[in-house]
């Protein structure tokens, strides 16, 4: 019982990992994209994490970066200063490709 659900199953997970793969060799990344001010509100962490290493207590950054947001005069830091791995300042691309293809390998029928 148990093989009649699976295997077409797995069949059907590697059609679908094989349009994911085709998906993302073709993709085209537009580097310019995030400096389009439509996006100017996803660096509002970043630009409370600056506040908060100049010394600048969080509750008092967080208000402050809330504010100019709320007044439509915020600005976007201009440098990353956060590299943690998965942050935008460091995405870790090239060990997620490799992590990827290691699993494609693992789950080929």
């Amino acid at each position: 019982m148990t093989k009649e659900c699976l295997f077409p199953a797995l069949i059907e997970m590697n059609g679908c990992l094989d349009i994911l793969v085709l998906m993302l060799e073709n993709i085209i990344i537009k580097s310019d994209t995030i400096e389009d001010s439509k996006y100017q509100n996803i660096f509002r962490v970043e630009a409370v994490n600056n506040l908060v290493l100049s010394g600048v207590p969080f509750r008092d950054a967080y208000k402050t970066v809330a504010m100019q947001v709320e007044n439509n005069i915020f600005v976007a830091p201009a440098q990353l200063n956060h590299l943690h791995e998965g942050s935008i300042g460091n995405l870790c691309n090239d060990k997620i490709k490799t992590h990827f293809e290691k699993k494609m390998q693992e789950i080929r029928i």
